[in-house]
């Protein structure tokens, strides 16, 4: 405990008397009148300051999670990559007919009135169909790959809402505290 007389602080530790070694408004901030706000108010600053360090994860992996939806100029977004893949079945899409009317030359060779090589025809048929069949596989696993990511990222955007909703429930919590000390002590100059 300290007390204050006209001479200036006795320490009741150690019964010394320590005036005129400490500034006047350290000996005014030391008045329980003035000290317990003061205290108060830093106390809720630092609060805030420690909420705004443990919410900065969570905004980072928001931002980043807007960016892959919307993109940047590095990095096309989620819309500009479906159309590339959209245009890659397409590209698919219009290899397969072409494959559906060489088959449909081909059944006219088999038939027992043909005169050309039905084998050289044949081993094009399945090289070609190979590479088609490895093409199909390499979208579909890419498209695969793309489902889990969006899956990923989508659980991730729910989480960061839901941490970013209940940060929001708690300075909501705090704020007519914060208002009330603003009220009364906002407009108090230091002499009173």
């Amino acid at each position: 405990m300290i007390s204050t007389n006209m001479k200036g602080i006795q320490c009741r530790i150690y019964g010394k008397l320590i005036g005129g070694m400490m500034p006047g408004w350290i000996e005014q901030l030391a008045q329980p009148a003035i000290l317990l706000p003061v205290a108060i108010i830093l106390f809720i600053f630092w609060l805030i300051i420690l909420a705004c360090f443990k919410i900065f994860p969570f905004i980072s992996k928001f931002v980043s999670l807007v960016n892959t939806l919307v993109g940047t100029d590095e990095k096309p977004g989620l819309k500009r990559w479906q159309e590339e893949q959209t245009k890659k079945l397409d590209g698919q899409a219009m290899v397969l007919d072409g494959q559906a009317k060489v088959l449909e030359r081909v059944r006219h060779q088999v038939e027992n009135d043909h005169t050309t090589n039905m084998r050289e025809e044949q081993d094009k048929m399945i090289a070609t169909q190979d590479k088609l069949v490895a093409s199909v596989e390499q979208l579909t696993n890419d498209f695969k790959d793309h489902v889990a990511i969006s899956k990923a990222k989508d659980k991730e955007g729910d989480e960061t809402a839901y941490r970013v909703a209940t940060l929001s429930d708690k300075v909501n919590a705090i704020q007519p505290i914060v208002e009330q000390l603003g009220q009364t002590w906002g407009t108090k100059t230091k002499n009173n």
